[in-house]
């Protein structure tokens, strides 16, 4: 049985051409500040990165990096209703100004998690930036300070993004026609 086709939704170059334009914004805003930069595994590793490169490339090179992992899909592509904590950060966060960096914010409910979680930890500052954002599937009241690319309702993958632990490394994001 054939693969359904897939496109082209965003190049890579213009995907790096934003994340240069918003780590200018990030840049001037946290210029001087204790700043830690918190990726989303697995799917914002490769945007956490190339943001880390731009910010150093701005000037900001004592930032701090962690991770942290939620679970919000099982192996299909159907949401669960709350989104599990498998990794914390061990990073203290008190007092310090904290950007969570997304690949997507999708129904909202795994980002509505994690800032219920950190804001508890009373960060200076608690910030966002992802990727994508698909406002037509939205069931939180939620929006990131800082977004790539608004999307219409998709199944995306690459860049990061996943169809069962697969096509991450594509470096385009792709959607599948049919």
């Amino acid at each position: 049985m054939d693969k359904p086709a897939k496109d082209i939704l965003i190049p890579h170059d213009k995907i790096a051409a934003k994340i240069q334009e918003i780590a200018q914004e990030i840049a001037v805003k946290h210029r001087g500040k204790d700043l830690i930069v918190l990726s989303v595994l697995n799917g914002s590793v490769l945007l956490a990165a190339d943001l880390l490169r731009s910010l150093w490339h701005e000037g900001l090179t004592d930032i701090t990096f962690d991770t942290v992992c939620l679970r919000s899909y099982d192996i299909g592509t159907e949401a669960t209703q709350r989104p599990k904590l498998l990794k914390d950060t061990k990073v203290d966060l008190k007092d310090r100004h904290v950007l969570i960096v997304e690949d997507i914010i999708d129904t909202g409910r795994t980002l509505t998690t994690l800032l219920e979680l950190l804001r508890k930890r009373q960060p200076a500052s608690l910030e966002v930036f992802a990727l994508l954002s698909k406002p037509s599937r939205r069931e939180a009241t939620i929006e990131a300070d800082y977004t790539g690319f608004v999307i219409e309702d998709l199944w995306v993958e690459g860049y990061g993004l996943d169809t069962g632990g697969k096509y991450r490394g594509n470096p385009d994001i792709t959607y599948r026609k049919g």
